[in-house]
């Protein structure tokens, strides 16, 4: 950095933190130390960053915010994402116990949130100068020598990395995005157009990728979810709507090149979702939603996770892609991980190393995320297709990518720095998914018993249930449902505790006949005399 006067004073602590954004204000919150200091310029300032998936709240230790949270200006409802392609949507919604966990929101309303609800006292200063081995900080107010650790939670600033000259592109990516005015919202608009166009419409477990039944889940709004839609091979927008759904954020991530104004406005008339009618705000500058942004080459990452002398927190040691919205809580968690590793006991090699594995695999997850999400579907080959039906994904080739995928991607990158997830590589996530269904769907079967002509193609666990899909010889598979009954819930059959459902086919309702009654009739039996195993599966993942 050039070189500045020397800095009004000094000032000796165990820990700088460089940034008070989520990471940030996280770690100061948490950190137990009367020696600490957190520094930013510009404290709440405007941040890209608004859809919030309910891993970022998942922990106890945010959880009390979330009610304050859902009462700020901006806040919107999320309740999933939906992926648009060429010729099909991908639906991903959130089970009801995450749905008070996901938000669309301004971040600078939430961090101001975290200042004042956590009494955070952020200092406004600038850091000018760096000496990472000497463990000195200047800002424009003072010189921080610092006896443990520098904790850089800067962002895509790295103050860190950059000064120690250790930052490098992973690959090359541009952005740009702007506001619109929401001046109409209706989903039954959403609903005819899916109708009368030809684009086809699934909706799949975002853990696992299997296929929803077609009934929509209460409080599901796709007015009220992030959407991300293909505008080219290699290039996607995004949309999500702030201000109780009355501003929407619409912006292109690209690998392609920069995206210009006269782009982002044709890619907007074109995809933004059927159910907003919209109107482009004056780029007059007046506020940060009457702006035109630009965001280039911004997919970075410090080539060193952390030494004993610092320790990188949230985007300051990587940043991908701005679609996927678990920046945010990857973030978070970080910062919870830290500052709990540094509560106990302090810093040391073999935390060290541990973080810096787990930061490794981040990096590795995403980049796998990164090649899943812009692979262009047309390039599905036929025999990847094959093994997705046998696991029971059905759709198009974009659906198929996308549903098993997307739910994936999530858990490899949030188990990261969850002890669950301990000792797991990213490849794992999903060996283990596959092995698991496996093991599930023989014991499955062998709980059952034998119901001839039927037999168990495959059981797996989706939020809250237990779905299994029976063959049959002449009819058309059936995939059956088991999940607990509710006051009010539709089901087929009420077993005690137990809702028994069944999907119906593409062409109408699943033909029942006797065949079908005596399948149901044998689930009833086995449910009523040995229900232990179906509860113990069913939990194991329940609203996890």
């Amino acid at each position: 950095m050039t070189p500045t006067p020397k800095a009004a004073r000094d000032e000796t602590v165990d820990y700088l933190i460089i940034g008070a954004g989520l990471a940030g204000l996280t770690l100061y919150r948490f950190l137990d130390s009367d020696s600490k200091a957190i520094v930013d310029a510009h404290p709440a300032r405007y941040k890209l960053g608004e859809s919030l998936i309910p891993e970022h709240f998942r922990d106890p230790a945010l959880a009390p915010l979330l009610a304050k949270a859902r009462a700020l200006p901006s806040y919107s409802p999320k309740c999933g994402s939906m992926f648009i392609g060429s010729d099909s949507i991908a639906a991903f919604p959130l089970a009801p116990d995450d749905l008070g966990l996901a938000m669309h929101v301004r971040r600078e309303e939430l961090e101001r949130l975290m200042i004042d609800e956590w009494q955070v006292p952020v200092r406004e200063e600038r850091v000018i100068d760096v000496d990472v081995a000497a463990r000195v900080v200047t800002t424009t107010s003072r010189t921080y020598r610092v006896r443990r650790q520098i904790l850089d939670c800067s962002g895509p600033v790295r103050v860190v990395a950059r000064s120690l000259g250790r930052v490098q592109e992973l690959w090359r990516s541009w952005a740009s995005w702007i506001y619109y005015d929401i001046v109409g919202v209706d989903d039954a608009r959403f609903s005819r157009w899916l109708r009368e166009s030809n684009v086809r419409y699934a909706r799949y477990d975002p853990g696992l990728g299997h296929p929803l039944e077609a009934v929509e889940d209460p409080g599901w709004r796709s007015c009220d979810c992030t959407v991300v839609a293909q505008v080219q091979r290699g290039s996607f927008a995004w949309q999500i709507p702030l201000y109780r759904r009355s501003i929407l954020s619409f912006g292109v991530t690209s690998r392609l090149g920069p995206v210009s104004l006269d782009a982002l406005h044709e890619a907007g008339s074109r995809l933004i979702a059927p159910h907003y009618e919209v109107r482009p705000r004056p780029l007059d500058r007046s506020s940060e939603y009457n702006r035109f942004h630009v965001g280039n080459r911004f997919s970075n990452r410090s080539l060193d996770a952390a030494t004993l002398d610092w320790i990188l927190v949230g985007d300051a040691g990587f940043f991908g892609e701005p679609i996927y919205a678990t920046g945010t809580a990857v973030a978070v968690n970080q910062a919870l991980y830290v500052a709990r590793a540094l509560n106990d006991g302090g810093w040391d090699e073999h935390k060290l190393a541990d973080y810096t594995e787990r930061c490794g695999r981040v990096i590795a997850a995403s980049t796998e995320a990164r090649r899943y999400f812009f692979e262009p579907s047309e390039e599905l080959s036929v025999e990847r297709q094959r093994l997705f039906r046998e696991r029971g994904i059905v759709g198009t080739p974009f659906q198929l990518t996308m549903a098993n995928n997307y739910g994936r991607i999530l858990q490899g990158l949030l188990n990261l720095f969850d002890d669950a997830g301990e000792g797991r590589d990213f490849g794992s996530v999903f060996e283990s998914a596959d092995s698991e269904q496996q093991k599930l769907t023989a014991a499955f079967g062998q709980w059952l018993g034998a119901v001839s002509p039927w037999s168990v193609r495959t059981a797996y666990r989706t939020k809250g249930g237990l779905q299994v899909a029976f063959t049959h010889a002449t009819k058309p598979e059936l995939t059956a449902r088991i999940a607990p009954s509710a006051p009010d819930a539709r089901a087929y059959r009420v077993v005690g505790p137990f809702a028994l459902t069944y999907r119906s086919t593409r062409t109408g309702d699943y033909p029942l006949d006797r065949s079908t009654d005596a399948l149901f009739g044998e689930l009833e039996h086995r449910l009523g005399v040995a229900p232990a195993p179906v509860l113990e599966w069913m939990g194991a993942e329940a609203g996890s």
